[in-house]
């Protein structure tokens, strides 16, 4: 089907138009909520093939338990990025959810979310830094947990991270 028109504001922000991410059907960069739950495909473990057992989530000398099964990252993808889809899936068949290229998300960085559970806590006012998840190829593994995050300058163009999108309805 079409999508029906509508004019939204398109700079990380809807804050002038008096809309919400979510009013504007379109393709969009995922809320971190929304990719940790898009990365879980309903897991509660550290990495969405099982709990790590590895105590090397800091190095890239030695192969980690569950990092190597799931995506690239320092130890075994040889300073380059890989074709999709050589890694295992996640239980609902998304590819790369960890590993490869970090993934851009549309929340900026705040250090601290708090502790009480959210219903996807939008992080909307702008800040220095946006957030990606899922780890890269030059990243260590702890950085490819669920729950991780980094972050970048939103101007910068890091070879190491790329983008996911999302579509609203």
């Amino acid at each position: 089907g079409t999508l029906p028109k509508v004019t939204c504001q398109v700079h990380w922000s809807f804050s002038s138009s008096g809309k919400t991410l979510y009013d504007c059907p379109s393709y969009r960069l995922p809320t971190e909520a929304e990719w940790e739950y898009a990365y879980r495909a309903k897991t509660t473990t550290s990495h969405y093939n099982g709990e790590s057992t590895s105590t090397n989530c800091y190095g890239c000398s030695t192969a980690h338990d569950k990092a190597g099964a799931i995506g690239w990252y320092c130890q075994n993808a040889d300073d380059h990025t890989h074709p999709v889809g050589k890694r295992m899936p996640n239980g609902w068949g998304l590819l790369d959810m960890a590993g490869n290229v970090g993934e851009w998300t549309e929340d900026w960085y705040k250090e601290d979310l708090g502790s009480q559970q959210a219903q996807d806590p939008l992080v909307t006012q702008q800040g220095t830094y946006r957030v990606s998840r899922g780890g890269s190829y030059e990243g260590q593994p702890r950085y490819m947990r669920a729950a991780a995050r980094d972050k970048s300058y939103p101007t910068n163009h890091p070879r190491s991270v790329g983008f996911r999108v999302v579509r609203t309805r």
